[in-house]
């Protein structure tokens, strides 16, 4: 003898269905915001580090910066878009900003709360390093500490 089910089953299955499917939508898509800041901080503080390095012209140091950084974001961002690179030298200091926007699909955003587009940013400063002075400074002190002479 077949069971028979009542019809509210399927009610209930279309009125729970599109809320569960909105937020299975939307844990993937701060999965895709949360992997594509991290890549853009890996980014950001990689051509700041690579671009306070560079020991000769100021032209020198943002192009290194730019290079640097767009070898580490080249096809690893899932869902930002339109993004905006700033590179700027204060003094010693080199200042690397990457912003970008990243848009929820319409599906999920029955959530009056939830914006129709996120903004990405990573920043990262470095400063200016000469790393020949440095390494002469070291051998300096390990030769006071030694009672060495400096040669």
């Amino acid at each position: 003898m077949k069971k028979k089910y009542p019809g509210s089953y399927t009610v209930e299955a279309s009125l729970l269905f599109p809320l569960i499917l909105g937020v299975i939508s939307l844990v993937i898509y701060t999965a895709f915001f949360l992997h594509d800041r991290a890549v853009l901080d890996a980014a950001s503080y990689q051509a700041a580090l690579r671009g306070s390095l560079v020991t000769s012209d100021k032209s020198d140091f943002l192009s290194k910066a730019e290079k640097a950084g767009d070898e580490i974001l080249s096809g690893r961002l899932l869902a930002t878009r339109t993004l905006v690179k700033d590179i700027e030298m204060k003094g010693n200091t080199l200042t690397v900003r990457y912003t970008g926007s990243l848009k929820l699909p319409s599906g999920i955003l029955f959530i009056p709360l939830l914006p129709r587009e996120v903004t990405v940013t990573a920043e990262s400063k470095a400063k200016r390093l000469d790393p020949t002075g440095f390494v002469r400074q070291c051998r300096i002190i390990e030769n006071l500490k030694e009672g060495t002479s400096w040669k």
